[in-house]
């Protein structure tokens, strides 16, 4: 273990020697360089050389985080290590049997007393010595790490002071140029600076948060080293003698719970017997509770079915009475004709129906008498005698004309029986709606 930590020792010494080397170096080169003087082209070339070494820092830093993270595990590698070690040394062939005999209570002999204390002055020790070890690597891990942030962050403000005055430099230059050209290339340079600067807080950025790593790492640590000392103190304090007799207390407290436990379940058994016993009964018993309410369910859905029909029959009997009431007033207000107005007015049907026959009879005779004179006048032109003789000039048209009246009269007249006829039916056969179901209405007079 010496060879490793000589080993880490020798090569933080070498990395924190290079950077120091480097840094004089860039220290050297650019301390009392008066930047004002130099052309455009060579301060183009400067700000290449501080890009690369830039570059290089940014390298550099890489490389010494992967160192701490493997610094990191191998810290952690010895902790377990070592752990096991000393807890190989706690459970050796002098002690185990002690250990044993306590937790089983075999022990016929107790322990001497200055036994116990080589015990817990030997488990101290190794406590203390792991405690220290532990602690001084930790220390010198964070010295290490400091160390190596401190000289980043020099080398990262002197970069930022050659900035600045390079800034400056070229703001002198952008001012006395007038040349497009020019200024073009200053525009350039501006450009780049302005990428550098953004570069150089990036860097700062994860400067940062490896410290906030390196502080919580550090709590930690200290933490543990906090639990370690607890330890320590409570095993140097240990009654072994006191413990005993608390573990017979502890281990008849569990018997009785035991007992109780196995009494609990006894009872337990018993009840679940009742139970079980009860159980047929208790089953019947919700065989009828089901039976019932299914019985009350289905006299749930008649009534409601009942209801139902209940409303529509209510529904069809105000339909009725809407039909009904109509009718019934007309029941009421209508008056029979007397027997005397109804003989006088069938006589003047009769009287009516002889005269039509009579004019249709002598229609009939007067056109079968126009179609012999028809027939007469086309067979002998010469004997044709019409009843408009003694007019001065008899024409077709006048027979046509009085035909074609003579016949219009007729069907003027068959038209009016007709309509008189339909409207006497129609009111005498009244058509009433018809009933839904078969049911009947029975009107009251």
């Amino acid at each position: 273990m010496s060879n490793d930590m000589l080993h880490r020792q020798e090569m933080s010494k070498n990395i924190a020697a290079i950077i120091d080397g480097y840094v004089n170096t860039i220290y050297n080169e650019h301390e009392k360089e008066d930047i004002s003087n130099l052309s455009i082209p060579i301060i183009q070339k400067k700000l290449k050389k501080i890009n690369e070494q830039l570059i290089f820092l940014h390298a550099e830093n890489r490389l010494l985080y992967n160192y701490l993270i493997w610094y990191e595990k191998k810290i952690i590698l010895n902790q377990d290590q070592e752990k096991k070690n000393s807890n190989h040394n706690l459970l050796s062939n002098e002690n185990k049997p002690f250990l044993h005999q306590i937790l089983k209570h075999k022990i016929k002999q107790p322990l001497s007393i200055q036994k116990k204390r080589e015990i817990a002055e030997t488990t101290f020790k190794v406590l203390l010595a792991y405690s220290q070890k532990y602690g001084i690597n930790t220390t010198q891990y964070v010295d290490e790490c400091i160390n190596t942030m401190e000289t980043d962050d020099e080398t990262i403000d002197y970069l930022e002071l050659e900035l600045i005055t390079l800034k400056k430099f070229i703001q002198k230059i952008d001012e006395n140029l007038y040349d497009t050209q020019k200024k073009f290339t200053t525009e350039e340079l501006f450009a780049f600076v302005h990428d550098r600067i953004r570069y150089r807080d990036a860097l700062n950025e994860r400067k940062r948060q490896k410290t906030v790593r390196l502080r919580f790492h550090i709590d930690g640590i200290e933490k543990s080293l906090r639990k370690i000392r607890q330890l320590v103190d409570t095993v140097t304090e240990v009654d072994f003698e006191q413990l005993k007799i608390d573990i017979e207390k502890q281990l008849k407290e569990l018997n009785m719970k035991n007992k109780m436990l196995i009494f609990y379940k006894r009872q337990q058994s018993e009840a679940n017997m009742k139970l079980n016993a009860k159980k047929p009964e208790l089953f019947k018993e919700i065989r009828t509770l089901t039976s019932i309410r299914n019985e009350i369910n289905s006299t749930i859905q008649q009534l409601n079915h009942y209801n139902e029909v209940k409303r529509k029959m209510q529904d069809e009997i105000i339909e009725y009475e809407k039909i009904n009431d109509p009718l019934h007033e007309m029941i009421i207000s209508y008056r029979v004709p007397s027997i005397n107005n109804y003989v006088d007015l069938k006589s003047k049907q009769i009287n009516l129906y002889r005269q039509i026959h009579a004019w249709e009879r002598k229609v009939e005779i007067a056109e079968r008498e126009l179609h012999l004179r028809q027939i007469e006048s086309i067979n002998y032109p010469e004997k044709i005698i019409h009843p408009w003789k003694y007019l001065q000039n008899p024409s077709s048209i006048l027979f046509y004309k009085r035909y074609k009246l003579s016949n219009n009269q007729t069907n003027e007249q068959n038209e009016i029986h007709t309509t008189t006829t339909t409207i006497v039916k129609n009111k005498l056969n009244i058509s009433l709606p018809k009933l839904n179901n078969k049911s009947t209405i029975s009107i009251g007079m």
